[in-house]
């Protein structure tokens, strides 16, 4: 009774490790000496924590990584009284415990099968998922900026990748609900980290559906169950300072839904390619993300291949429009020239054989490269506007390469002459010689390609 409490601690130490090494399979050995551990401590001074810093808790803390070092987490899971023994300790060396354990799982590269498995790890992972009221420095720490809570956020979303029903979709499904459940209580700026990996377990789930769809048929209402409950996440990340991540989840999502190819795939997919679009409207301020955004939402547009003539039309119209509204004019006119694949390879369903077939509208192609040439033209800065004559010329290449009816050879010609003529008279410095070697490249490709029948009566001078 008169024993230093951390001299218990290692006593109990060197008995917990001597059970779990000889006694692995013995599991009631292990638990019997931490519920021994956690009674010692409640006789000493009942419902108190061992202070941070002290001896006792430095044992402690080494004591709760025997198992993990000797275990993988699912057998550390059955030792009943281990949650017990790391509530005895204050926040710092809790804190210390559960990153030892997530970083175990991760090493360990171990996979937790079940829902009631996860709700256990989570029971003991608590003090990293939501705010504990004995964190002295808890104001602090919630913010982005704060690398410690980065980095232990990060972990917590690679951790998600380890919950895996691999068999069975359905205990899948329970296991994204309870991480929404836990991390909803983790507030704003967990969520960040710990619903993107959630939301792409759900989006992967939703695959896995489809593959089983023969011997499921309510395979199409879960996954619309699965993107509802998507929808519902992202929504909540709308509320932070950042529109970007918000976007691609909606997009990736459009791009799932369209994959999955269900009833009402075009209904799902334009919901929330809608909302990316929306998202992108308000980053007005910033015109470098707007044409980042916009980018990946003509990218993804490209790609969906369920949307019917009418629903497409609306979408590939409207960013073409945005293309032409962002304020700088590159910006204006390299997103135009990736606009002119919305109306040449893009995909839509044909309303009389519910069949994706290509747009291959020639004349909206034209109109977008007119369009971004008639933009080359008013841009003042000399070296930027060989650069984009350059790009275009790589267009037009390309669509005679797809035999655009309207683009021939004298075309060509046309914007070769051009662009000869406007790279003489950009300076030989060194921050131009990366166009200067782009430009070459489209040269020497064209020289290449001129020995074929199809280029015959390309002019490149030399």
């Amino acid at each position: 009774v008169n024993m230093p409490s951390e001299d218990i601690v290692a006593l109990q130490s060197a008995l917990l490790n001597l059970s779990l090494k000889c006694y692995r399979d013995q599991y009631e050995y292990g638990n019997k000496v931490l519920e021994n551990t956690r009674k010692i401590f409640d006789n000493i001074a009942s419902d108190t924590q061992v202070p941070t810093g002290t001896q006792a808790a430095k044992e402690l803390v080494k004591m709760l990584k025997i198992p993990i070092d000797c275990y993988d987490i699912l057998d550390v899971l059955k030792l009943n009284h281990y949650k017990l023994v790391l509530q005895l300790l204050s926040y710092r060396e809790r804190h210390t415990v559960c990153m030892y354990i997530i970083n175990g799982i991760l090493d360990k590269e171990t996979i937790i099968p079940t829902a009631e498995q996860v709700t256990q790890l989570f029971e003991l992972l608590l003090t990293l998922i939501v705010d504990q009221t004995d964190n002295p420095s808890e104001a602090s720490r919630q913010t982005i900026t704060n690398e410690d809570f980065v980095e232990e956020q990060n972990l917590v979303a690679r951790l998600c990748n380890n919950f895996q029903a691999i068999n069975d979709p359905d205990q899948q499904y329970h296991i994204i609900k309870i991480c929404q459940d836990t991390f909803k209580n983790g507030g704003l700026e967990r969520m960040r980290f710990t619903y993107p990996p959630i939301i792409m377990q759900a989006y992967a789930l939703t695959f896995r559906y489809k593959t089983i769809r023969e011997q499921d048929e309510k395979w199409e209402k879960k996954c619309q169950k699965l993107f509802q409950l998507c929808n519902q996440l992202i929504n909540t990340l709308t509320k932070l300072e950042t529109n970007d991540l918000p976007l691609r989840l909606y997009l990736q999502g459009a791009l799932a839904a369209s994959e999955i190819g269900s009833e009402n795939a075009e209904t799902i997919a334009y919901e929330f390619f809608s909302q990316a679009y929306t998202l992108y409207e308000e980053q007005a301020g910033d015109t470098r993300a707007q044409c980042a955004s916009l980018t990946l939402l003509i990218g993804t547009l490209e790609k969906v291949a369920c949307f019917g003539e009418e629903n497409h039309s609306t979408l590939r119209q409207s960013l073409t429009q945005a293309a032409t509204r962002l304020v700088k004019r590159p910006d204006q006119v390299r997103t135009l020239l990736l606009c002119t694949h919305l109306f040449w390879s893009a995909q839509r369903v044909n309303e009389s054989t519910q069949k994706s077939e290509q747009v291959r509208d020639g004349e909206k192609v034209l109109a977008c490269l007119k369009k971004a040439t008639k933009l080359t033209t008013q841009i003042m800065d000399q070296s930027v506007q060989v650069q984009l004559y350059n790009e275009l010329l790589n267009c037009y290449i390309y669509y005679f390469n797809q035999n655009h009816p309207d683009i021939d050879i004298t075309a060509l010609n046309s914007l070769i002459e051009k662009l000869q003529s406007e790279t003489s008279k950009i300076s030989s410095n060194e921050s131009d010689e990366f166009i200067r070697n782009q430009i070459q490249k489209t040269f020497d490709y064209l020289r290449q390609q001129s020995q074929v029948e199809k280029f015959q009566g390309l002019q490149i001078n030399n």
